[in-house]
């Protein structure tokens, strides 16, 4: 029951998933060529499901699997790995966003006000009984938003990986196209792609969940455009002066 063949072996699933197993092939005394089945439930589950003639070696305890020839023992190794390789894909398209804004202000414990922070040293640290918690980030506000495929790879051990590709517009409604239009003018986080999500968090996509997204684009970029345009010194201060006649008109009445 000569072993012929003995050498340490590695593959991957697309599930991410490392199998190592010692790869032994051997012959009987009659001709009849084996693979020594390794100690590894994968290979056993994986067998069970194929067709193969399996057996024990006299005097060993160890199953191996029996075929006439070299090359179809190396066929039926082959397929094996590939029953063990075997993924099942299920996809779900999603809206993944993250506040990226920066910003200081305090939330009033009691009452639920917000108000600007003047502490720009203090992070979620300095309390007093009027203002509350003094939260600080900085003087910024942004909003990412792209809608992605998640993808799930499941092997038939039930290993898991997920995977991340921008959807196609192909697959997604005017709303949708729209937001990832404007996505694709953003760094999006490598992160995202292998799975590492960070700070992002999802939901559905939906078409009325990219109209939110969309409009909201669409405003702040608006907004920011009509800012830019007011901010030269005169008309701004033209903006002041009115809203001061305004106020002390109101106050009058």
């Amino acid at each position: 029951m000569a072993i012929f063949s003995n050498t340490q072996k590695s593959f991957k699933t697309n599930a991410g998933v490392l199998h190592e197993y010692q790869e032994q092939f051997g012959v009987t005394p009659k001709g009849e060529f084996y693979f020594v089945i390794p100690d590894n439930t994968a290979f056993n589950n994986a067998i069970s499901l194929l067709n193969l003639r399996i057996g024990r070696l006299p005097r060993s305890k160890k199953g191996v699997v029996f075929a006439s020839t070299y090359e179809n023992l190396t066929k039926a190794v082959s397929s094996i790995i590939d029953k063990i390789s075997e993924v099942t894909v299920e996809e779900e398209t999603f809206i993944f966003y993250k506040n990226d804004g920066n910003y200081s202000f305090y939330r009033n414990s009691h009452t639920g006000d917000i108000e600007p922070s003047f502490f720009s040293e203090s992070y979620c640290e300095r309390f007093d009984t009027n203002k509350g918690f003094s939260y600080r980030t900085g003087y910024s506000i942004s909003l990412e938003a792209v809608i992605l495929t998640e993808k799930t790879y499941k092997d038939a051990e039930d290993n898991k990986k997920m995977r991340y590709e921008k959807t196609a517009d192909g697959g997604l409604g005017l709303f949708g196209k729209r937001l990832n239009a404007y996505a694709s003018n953003c760094d999006l986080d490598n992160s995202i792609r292998n799975g590492l999500l960070g700070d992002y968090k999802k939901l559905p996509y939906t078409e009325e969940n990219a109209e939110f997204f969309a409009r909201f684009f669409d405003t702040i970029c608006r907004f920011n455009y009509e800012i830019r345009q007011k901010l030269e010194p005169e008309v701004l201060q033209n903006i002041i002066a009115s809203n001061v006649l305004l106020i002390n008109t109101s106050s009058e009445r």
